[in-house]
């Protein structure tokens, strides 16, 4: 009898036991980047979709979706507002930050759960080669005598216009921003002859170069081996550096077992020789962070954002 009673317990236990957490992702994991097809944010999750393919670093793949406009608030907001099942995640980077400083949107990085940083690219200030700009005096020259005249292209709200900003600061101009978008869009308007001058990641700029732009600026501390010609800021007497992330969040809520298992796939997939020579190719940084690095380095680089967001108002 004691037996018996025994077993219908250990029934009775089974029986109104949580269930264990399903196996991990159960399906395709949906990655909306907030831009169109063709820029860095685009290329860098389809290296990583390629990786984690060749590499089986996840039993199910990586599906790109592409959402661009609103200032890459309408694919982040699409994640936000994501059931926070692991299932859709984002490619972003700090125009999260500056979309909400700029007023832009309503939500910050605290709207997400961040998983994992996967290298940098520095900006470059482009002309069309049949401008007659050479360096960053000619044009801010340009500038002086016609102040807010001169057109860039920028995604209004993004990394690109916050990088202006915060040039055009020391040397006292004004531009006149043009909505444009991603780096797809930008380069369009600028080998178009619609602006005077765009924005771009390293990354970018190597892919569009041939298209005929010149750069007058590199946003680095050093220049880049990659294109030796093209001088720094700082050593036209601008001390302006600015480096875009790669971050990737998953909606607020989502299970730390779940951002774990990502974060350490994007690291196994960062360590593969594949996605070095990718980032060597697209002349990116391979710096990867995650966990409080992470969050303590975005909370760094959101002041850094506030303070420039300040001087645009």
């Amino acid at each position: 009898m004691k037996k018996t009673m025994t077993a219908c317990v250990a029934l009775l236990a089974g029986a109104f036991a949580m269930p264990a957490m399903a196996e991990y992702p159960e399906g395709p994991i949906k990655v909306i980047v907030p831009f169109a097809t063709g820029g860095m944010s685009d290329s860098v999750a389809r290296v990583f979709q390629k990786a984690f393919v060749d590499h089986d670093l996840l039993p199910e793949p990586l599906t790109i979706i592409n959402m661009d406009g609103g200032g890459a608030t309408i694919g982040s907001r699409a994640v936000k507002d994501a059931e926070p099942d692991g299932q859709t995640i984002m490619l972003m980077h700090l125009a999260l930050l500056s979309a909400e400083a700029l007023g832009v949107s309503d939500y910050g990085a605290e709207a997400f759960e961040p998983i994992a940083q996967t290298g940098s690219s520095c900006l470059i200030l482009a002309t069309e080669k049949d401008k007659p700009y050479q360096n960053l005096e000619d044009l801010f020259a340009a500038a002086r005598e016609k102040p807010g005249e001169l057109t860039e292209a920028v995604n209004i709200g993004a990394v690109v216009h916050i990088a202006s900003l915060i040039l055009a600061d020391p040397a006292g101009v004004e531009f006149r921003y043009v909505q444009s978008g991603g780096g797809a869009k930008r380069i369009q308007d600028l080998i178009g002859g619609h602006v005077e001058t765009a924005m771009f990641s390293t990354a970018e700029f190597k892919s569009f170069e041939e298209l005929g732009i010149r750069g007058l600026a590199l946003l680095d501390e050093e220049r880049d081996p990659a294109f030796p010609d093209i001088p720094t800021a700082a050593e036209q007497g601008y001390d302006v550096t600015f480096c875009v992330d790669n971050w990737w969040f998953a909606p607020a809520g989502t299970a730390p077992e779940k951002v774990a298992v990502l974060a350490d796939a994007l690291e196994a997939a960062m360590a593969t020789d594949d996605v070095k020579a990718a980032f060597e190719e697209r002349t990116m940084s391979p710096t990867f962070m995650r966990g409080d690095e992470f969050e303590a380095h975005i909370e760094a680089v959101s002041g850094g954002i506030d303070k420039a967001a300040a001087k645009a108002k």
